[in-house]
C-alpha cells in the first residue's frame, strides 16, 4: 500500500513538477530494521512518505537524501549500524539491532517544464513528442475539443491565452511555444511572455518569415526598441533539418529545445530573428 502511494506521488511530481529522491533498501547484511526493496521518498521539505527501516537509520537517511537533492545526484550509501565501526567508507550509525545496509539515493526530478500556447496540429505533435523527451508538457487553450485530442501524458489548461497571465508564475529557465490558431493571439501571448519576469530559456514561435516580420513590427511600435528577452526568442520555430509537416516540424522544434537544455552550441536554427531585430530594431550582437 505504501508503495503504491510512493508511485502515485512520483507520477504527480513528473505531471506538475517539482523533486524528490526516492531511497531504495539494496543490500542487508545480518540483522538489521530494513529489508531489502522498502522504499522511501523524501520530498524537499524534509518529509517523507514510507520507511526503511525507522530509527536513527532513517533519520540519516533523510538527512543524506536531501544532500543528494541539493546536488541534484544519486548515489549509494552504506550503513554500519553496528555499536562500534571505523570503516572509512561506511556511515556509522549505532543501533542496538545492529548489521549492515546499503541504501541507494535515486534524484528524481520532473524535467524541464514546456508550457505551449496552442493545441492545434502542430502544438500537440510538439507537445507529445516533447513528453517523451523528458520534459514537463502543459498545453493552454481554449477549445476542450482541441486539448481532448493531446497525449494523456500532457498536462491540459483550458483557458483565454491572456487571463492565463493573471496568476501565471511558470518556473525559471522553462520553455515557451507559441503557435496559437491566429496571427493577433500569437503576437499578444509573445508580448506577454517577453514583457514578464519569466526568465525564459527558450521562447519558440511558430511563424513563417513573413509572419514573423509583421510581429517583430508590432513589438517595435509597442515596446520600442526595449525589448527583454528578444535574445530568448526563436521563429521561425526548430533547427533547419527540412520538413514541413506537423511531425516533422515537432522533430525540429524538440531538437532544438534539446540543444539548447543541454548547451550545445552553433546549431543549424531557423530563426530568422536575430536578422530581423538587426533591420528594425537598434539593438546590439544581432547575430543568430
Amino acid at each position: 500500500m505504501i508503495d503504491e502511494i510512493i508511485y502515485q506521488k512520483l507520477i504527480s511530481l513528473k505531471r506538475d513538477g517539482g523533486e524528490a529522491v526516492l531511497v531504495t533498501v539494496i543490500e542487508k547484511l545480518s540483522e538489521g530494521p530494513a529489508r531489502v526493496g522498502a522504499k522511501m521518498l523524501v520530498l524537499p521539505d524534509g518529509s517523507h512518505i514510507g520507511t526503511v527501516g525507522g530509527g536513527s537509520l532513517e533519520l540519516s537517511a533523510v538527512k543524506k537524501a536531501l544532500e543528494f537533492m541539493r546536488s541534484k545526484s544519486s548515489g549509494i550509501v552504506r550503513y554500519n549500524l553496528n555499536a562500534s565501526a571505523d570503516a572509512p567508507d561506511e556511515v556509522h550509525v549505532p543501533m542496538v539491532c545492529g548489521g549492515k545496509v546499503a541504501l541507494f539515493f535515486e534524484y528524481i526530478t520532473s524535467g524541464p517544464s514546456v508550457y505551449i500556447f496552442g493545441a492545434g496540429n502542430v502544438g500537440r505533435e510538439i507537445a507529445a513528442l516533447a513528453s517523451r523527451s523528458g520534459f514537463m508538457v502543459t498545453v493552454f487553450d481554449p477549445s476542450e475539443e482541441a486539448l481532448d485530442l493531446l497525449d494523456p501524458s500532457v498536462k491540459k489548461v483550458r483557458t483565454d491565452y491572456l487571463k492565463l497571465f493573471d496568476d501565471f508564475s511558470p518556473r525559471p529557465e522553462s520553455f515557451f511555444i507559441v503557435c496559437t490558431l491566429s496571427h493577433r493571439s500569437d503576437f499578444m501571448v509573445l508580448k506577454r511572455l517577453l514583457r514578464g519576469d519569466y526568465r525564459p530559456a527558450y521562447i519558440g514561435m511558430l511563424a513563417s518569415e513573413h509572419k514573423l516580420l509583421e510581429v517583430m513590427k508590432l513589438l517595435r511600435d509597442e515596446l520600442g526598441a526595449d525589448v527583454p528577452e528578444i535574445d530568448k526568442l526563436y521563429s521561425p520555430i526548430g533547427l533547419d533539418i527540412g520538413g514541413e509537416t506537423p511531425a516533422e516540424i515537432a522533430i525540429s522544434a524538440v531538437a532544438e529545445m534539446q540543444g539548447l537544455r543541454y548547451g550545445r552550441k552553433n546549431l543549424p536554427h531557423k530563426s530568422a530573428v536575430r536578422r530581423i531585430v538587426g533591420m528594425l530594431l537598434p539593438l546590439p550582437d544581432a547575430s543568430d
